[in-house]
């Protein structure tokens, strides 16, 4: 007999599927500021009001971006940094 009421298994795997879609758009936000595994390119601009922003933070918060610098218009810029390549396009 199952001991957690069914809701609490639904809970958990929405709970799951909700990490896993955060976790996709960060490593889709590190890939998108590279270009491709050349890394040509290494910045992702951005400003407090787009829904990228907290993405952005969150993975400054991680290490694996840090902020650059700002422009008019509010935009910021981010860079991947040396942590953030290593977890890109695995």
């Amino acid at each position: 007999m199952n001991e957690y009421p069914d809701y609490w298994h639904e809970n958990q795997a929405d709970e799951a599927r909700a990490v896993m879609k955060e976790e996709q758009e960060l490593k889709e936000t590190l890939e998108h500021a590279l270009g491709d595994t050349t890394h040509y390119r290494n910045y992702f601009a951005t400003a407090e009001d787009c829904d990228t922003w907290t993405i952005c933070l969150e993975l400054e918060r991680r290490g694996h971006m840090i902020r650059g610098r700002s422009i008019e218009g509010g935009i910021t810029y981010f860079h991947v940094t040396e942590e953030g390549k290593k977890i890109a396009y695995k």
